[in-house]
C-alpha cells in the first residue's frame, strides 16, 4: 500500500502487491467486504491465515479507504475480471 500510496500503480507496487497477496490471499476478502470481520480481533493466528488477515484489517483498513484507488488496485489482482 506504501508504494502504490506513493508511486502510482506501477511495476514496483504490483510487484509487492503479489508478494502480499502470496503471503496472505485472505485479507482482500475483509478489505474488500467480499467476507465480513468479526467484532473481535482473534487471539491466536497463524502465518497465511483467515485469522491473521482480519488482524491485518483491523489495522489497516483505514489507510486502505483513504488511499484513492488503492481498493480497486487490490480487487484488480485480487478478483480478477474473467472474460
Amino acid at each position: 500500500l506504501w508504494c502504490f500510496r506513493t508511486q502510482g500503480a506501477g511495476r514496483e507496487a504490483n510487484e509487492y502487491r503479489k508478494k502480499a497477496l502470496d503471503a496472505n490471499g485472505h485479507v482482500p476478502e475483509y478489505l474488500l467486504k467480499k467476507r465480513i470481520a468479526p467484532y473481535d480481533q482473534p487471539s491466536l493466528y497463524s502465518w497465511g491465515s483467515p485469522e491473521e488477515a482480519i488482524i491485518y484489517y483491523f489495522d489497516a483498513k483505514e489507510a486502505w479507504e483513504k488511499t484513492a484507488g488503492a481498493l480497486a488496485w487490490l480487487a484488480a489482482a485480487a478478483f480478477p475480471q474473467k472474460k
